[in-house]
C-alpha cells in the first residue's frame, strides 16, 4: 500500500469514527508517527473544519505527502515531461504541447487520484472557472482544459519559469524602487481579478514567479473566491467552498476567523508581500513558530514598522544595494506607512481596494504626497481604553494634574511667544542680508555666520523654541551660501527639537520638515529629500486656510525636487497648485507667483508641452517684471527660458526676437565678456541658423567663439556650441570646405579638453556629413 493510499484510508475511517471518538482512534491508529497523523488531522479538517480546535487548513501541509505519484506519461495530448508540485487536490506536471512545426512546455493541473470527491471537484471547477474569466501580462493564462481518461479534471496553463518574487529580488541586488515596481505589476494583476470578482486569498512569494526578463506572474488560483455581485448571491456560493483553506502565515485577519471574504483579504496580502520585500522578514512570524503563537500576532499584534526592522537587518540592507541606515531612511515615513495601512486588521480600515494601495506606492516612488497616515491618537487611545480600563482611568488623574502645572506658567509662555516673534524679526533680516551678499565672496559675512552657529545652543539653552527657530536661520543662511551640508546638519537639528516640542502638526514643525527635505535636495539626495516635502506638504495641508502661503512654499520646493528626480508631471501639478495659491494669497505683484509660473512653464516643458510651456513663462516673465523689473536675474532667466521653449517650438522668430532684447540689456548691464552675454549670443546664433540668416550668424558665432575661448577652459563647452553655429551658417553660405576646417578646429579643442564626451562624435559625425556633400 503506497503511503498515499494509507493516508486515504486512515482518513476515510476517521471520518466514521464519531467525533468524539476520532482522537482515541487516531491514537491506535497512527501510533507513534506524528507526522502521518498531522497528515490525517488536516485532510480531516479540509471535509470537516469544525473537528480540529485549529479553525484553519494549512495548504503547507497538504503537499507532504511522502511518495510522489506514479508519473503519466501524456495528459490528454500533452506529453508529460516531469512532476512541479503537488497541493492539496491536484497535482501540477511540466508538459509539453506538440503542434504542426512547434513545441511548448505548458503547466498542467490534474485532480489527484483517490482524492475526486465532490468538494474537490466543485474547487477545482471553480479554479478553471477562475482563470478562464482572467487576462492580464501578470497573470498565467489558462490555455485548455479536459479530463484525463480515468476521468479527473484538468486544466493546463502557460509554464512560467520563474523565481519566487522574493528570491527574485534578493538574487538580482534589486533596491527598494525596483522592488516596488515589481509590486505594482503584481498589484495590477490582482486589482484585474478583483474587477472580476475573483478573491486570490493565498497572496505569497511563491505564487508570484518573475521570469528571467523581470516579469512577474501570479500563479494558483486554488483556493480563490469568486464574490457575489452586488445585491446578488450565487446558489452555493456560502457552502464547503468557503471553508478556510488558507496559508496561515499569509492570511488575513477574516481567514483565520471566519469573517466574510473581501477584496480587502487581497490587500492584507499585498501588504504581508511588500513588508517581505522591503524588509526580507515576515511581519508577524514568531521565534517559536507555533500556530497559535501566529494566530495571535494575526488577530491583535501590530507588525513592527519596515524602517525599525530594516535598522536591525545589515544582511536585507546588502541585498538592497545599500546601508541599514540608509536603507532605515528609505522606508521610513510613507512606505512605513502604506505597509501598516494595508495590514490593519479590520478591513474597513485598510486601504479602500488593492488599485488605492497600487496608487499610493506609485505616489510615493514619483515623490507625491500618499494617502496613508499613521492611526490617529484618538484611535489608538480608543483600542488602548478596551484593553486596560484601569489605566485610562490613571492617565485621566495624571492628565488633570499636567494641565494644574500648565496653567500656572502661561504667562512665561506668552513672554516667549513675544521673544519668538522677535526671533522670526530677526531671521527675515538676516535673511535679506545673505541674500543680497550671496553672490560675492562675502568671508566675513561667513565667518560670522560660523560665530552664530558655535553659539546657538549655549544663546537658547533653556527656549527650546528659540533655538530651533534660529537653527532653521542658520540653515537657510548656509544654504544662500552654497554651504549645503551645514545646511543640512542644522536643518535636522532644528527639526529634532521640533517634533520633540510638537507631537501632532504644526506650523514650526511643518517649516523644520520642509527645510530638512530642501537641504537633503540640495545635497544631493532628492530622493531622501522628497518624502520629507511631502510631509510638510501634507501637514501644512491640515493646518488649514491660515497656512495657505506656507504651503505653496513647499509645494514649490517639492516641485522643484521631483522635477530634478524626472517625474515631470507631477512636478506640473505641484507647480500648478502653488502658483493657483500664490495668486490667490499674494497677488500678482508678488515675486513669489512669478516663481511658481515660471517653474510651471520649465515643468511643463520638461513633460512635453510646449505650448504651456510657452504660455506659462510668458505668464512669469509678465509678472516679475512687474515685481522685480525686466532687469533681474530672475527676470532674465525667465525671458532665456521662453527664447528656449520658443525654439523648441520651431518658432524661431519668436526665439531670435526674444533673444535679441535680452542680448542688448544684458550687454548693458554686464558687459559683452560676461558668459550670460555669450550664452545669449550663441543662441540667436542658433535662432539665426534655423532662420537662413547665415552671414549674421556667422558673426555671432565668431564672437562666441572667441570670448569663450578667451574665458578659458571653463567656457570650452559655450565654445564647442559656438563652433557648431559657425559650421552651420559658413555651410548655408556654400562654404562646405570652411566648415569642415570650423568642425575639425573644434574637434581638436573637444578631444584635448573633453575626451569621451558625446560632443566629439556629433562634431565627428557633422565633419563625415560635410565631407560626403563636397565628395
Amino acid at each position: 500500500m503506497t503511503s498515499w493510499e494509507r493516508l486515504r484510508e486512515l482518513c476515510l475511517e476517521a471520518l466514521e469514527q464519531p467525533e468524539g471518538e476520532r482522537a482515541a482512534y487516531l491514537d491506535r491508529a497512527c501510533a507513534d508517527d506524528a507526522a502521518l497523523r498531522a497528515e490525517v488531522e488536516s485532510l480531516i479538517a479540509q471535509h470537516d473544519p469544525e473537528y480540529l480546535e485549529e479553525p484553519w487548513v494549512d495548504v503547507r501541509r497538504l503537499d507532504e505527502v511522502d511518495s510522489p505519484p506514479e508519473l503519466p506519461s501524456h495528459v490528454g495530448a500533452y506529453r508529460i515531461e516531469r512532476l512541479l508540485g503537488r497541493g492539496g487536490m491536484g497535482e501540477v506536471y511540466l508538459g509539453v504541447q506538440v503542434g504542426d512545426g512547434f513545441e511548448r512546455p505548458v503547466a498542467i493541473k490534474v485532480v489527484r487520484s483517490g482524492m475526486a470527491t465532490a468538494d474537490v471537484l466543485d474547487r477545482f471547477r471553480l479554479e478553471r472557472r477562475i482563470l478562464a474569466s482572467l487576462d492580464h501580462p501578470n497573470l498565467a493564462t489558462l490555455i485548455d482544459g479536459g479530463a484525463t481518461e480515468s476521468g479527473l479534471p484538468y486544466f493546463v496553463m502557460e509554464y512560467v519559469d520563474g523565481r519566487p518574487i522574493t528570491d527574485y529580488c534578493d538574487a538580482e541586488g534589486l533596491p527598494v524602487p525596483a522592488r516596488l515596481r515589481l509590486f505594482l505589476a503584481v498589484c495590477n494583476a490582482v486589482h484585474h481579478a478583483h474587477q472580476s470578482l475573483v478573491v486570490h486569498r493565498d497572496i505569497k512569494p511563491s505564487n508570484i514567479l518573475v521570469t528571467a526578463d523581470g516579469l512577474p506572474k501570479l500563479l494558483d488560483f486554488g483556493i480563490g473566491k469568486v464574490l457575489d455581485p452586488p445585491g446578488e448571491q450565487r446558489p452555493g456560493s456560502h457552502t464547503a467552498l468557503t471553508r478556510r483553506v488558507l496559508t496561515p502565515e499569509y492570511a488575513a485577519p477574516e481567514q483565520v476567523t471566519g469573517a466574510p471574504i473581501t477584496t480587502a483579504t487581497d490587500v492584507h496580502g499585498l501588504g504581508v508581500l511588500l513588508y517581505e520585500l522591503l524588509t526580507g522578514v515576515h511581519p508577524f512570524t514568531t521565534d517559536a513558530g507555533s500556530d497559535e503563537q501566529l494566530r495571535r500576532a494575526l488577530l491583535e499584534e501590530t507588525p513592527t514598522p519596515p524602517s525599525t526592522v530594516a535598522a536591525r537587518a545589515p544582511d536585507a540592507a546588502t541585498r538592497r544595494g545599500t546601508a541599514p541606515q540608509r536603507l532605515r531612511r528609505r522606508l521610513r515615513g510613507d512606505l512605513d506607512n502604506i505597509v501598516l495601512k494595508a495590514l490593519r486588521k479590520e478591513p474597513e480600515r485598510r486601504y479602500a481596494s488593492v488599485e488605492a494601495l497600487r496608487a499610493d506606492v506609485d505616489r510615493h516612488l514619483r515623490g507625491l504626497p500618499v494617502a496613508a497616515r499613521p492611526d490617529s491618537l484618538a484611535y489608538r487611545a480608543s483600542k488602548f481604553a478596551t484593553r486596560n480600563p484601569w489605566g485610562v482611568v490613571a492617565a485621566a488623574l495624571a492628565a488633570i494634574a499636567l494641565g494644574v502645572s500648565i496653567v500656572l506658567p502661561w504667562r512665561q509662555n506668552v513672554r516667549l511667544t513675544a521673544e519668538r516673534d522677535k526671533a522670526l524679526e530677526v531671521q527675515g533680516f538676516l535673511l535679506e542680508a545673505f541674500g543680497t551678499t550671496a553672490g560675492d565672496e562675502t568671508i566675513g559675512a561667513r565667518e560670522l555666520l560660523d560665530l552664530q552657529a558655535a553659539r546657538v545652543d549655549s544663546l537658547y539653552v533653556d527656549q527650546p523654541e528659540l533655538r530651533a527657530q534660529m537653527l532653521l536661520v542658520l540653515a537657510d543662511a548656509y544654504d544662500r551660501l552654497g554651504r549645503y551640508d551645514d545646511a543640512l546638519r542644522h536643518a535636522r537639528a532644528a527639526l529634532e527639537g521640533l517634533r520633540a516640542l510638537h507631537g501632532g502638526d504644526h506650523a514650526e514643525l511643518a517649516s523644520g520638515l520642509n527645510a530638512v527635505g530642501w537641504a537633503m535636495h540640495r545635497v544631493g539626495d532628492g530622493e531622501g529629500g522628497a518624502p520629507v516635502l511631502a510631509e510638510a506638504v501634507e501637514m501644512r495641508r491640515r493646518l488649514g486656510r491660515d497656512a495657505r502661503r506656507e504651503l505653496a512654499r513647499s509645494l514649490n520646493d517639492l516641485g522643484v525636487v521631483v522635477s530634478g528626480l524626472g517625474h515631470a508631471d507631477s512636478a506640473v501639478a505641484l507647480h500648478g497648485e502653488a502658483l493657483s495659491i500664490r495668486r490667490t494669497v499674494l497677488g500678482d505683484a508678488d515675486r513669489a507667483t512669478g516663481v511658481s509660473a515660471s517653474n510651471l512653464a520649465a515643468a511643463m516643458y520638461g513633460a512635453g508641452d510646449l505650448e504651456g510651456a510657452i504660455r506659462e513663462a510668458r505668464l512669469a516673465l509678465d509678472l516679475l517684471r512687474r515685481s522685480v523689473g525686466e532687469d533681474h536675474q530672475r527676470t532674465i532667466i525667465v525671458q532665456n527660458n521662453l527664447a528656449v521653449f520658443m525654439f523648441a517650438a520651431r518658432d524661431f522668430e519668436g526665439a531670435a526676437a526674444q533673444y535679441r532684447d535680452l542680448l542688448a540689456r544684458q550687454t548693458s548691464l554686464q558687459g559683452p565678456d560676461h558668459p550670460i552675454t555669450n550664452q545669449l549670443r550663441d543662441g540667436l546664433a542658433r535662432a539665426l541658423v534655423q532662420l537662413g540668416r547665415y552671414d549674421e550668424a556667422l558673426v555671432l558665432a565668431d564672437h562666441v567663439v572667441a570670448h569663450a575661448r578667451a574665458a578659458g577652459d571653463s567656457e570650452v563647452d559655450r565654445e564647442l556650441s559656438g563652433v557648431r553655429n559657425k559650421a552651420d551658417a559658413l555651410a548655408g553660405l556654400g562654404r562646405l570646405r570652411d566648415a569642415v576646417d570650423a568642425l575639425e578646429e573644434g574637434i581638436a579643442r573637444a578631444e584635448e579638453l573633453r575626451p569621451g564626451r558625446p560632443i566629439v562624435q556629433s562634431l565627428l559625425a557633422d565633419r563625415a556629413a560635410l565631407l560626403a556633400r563636397i565628395e
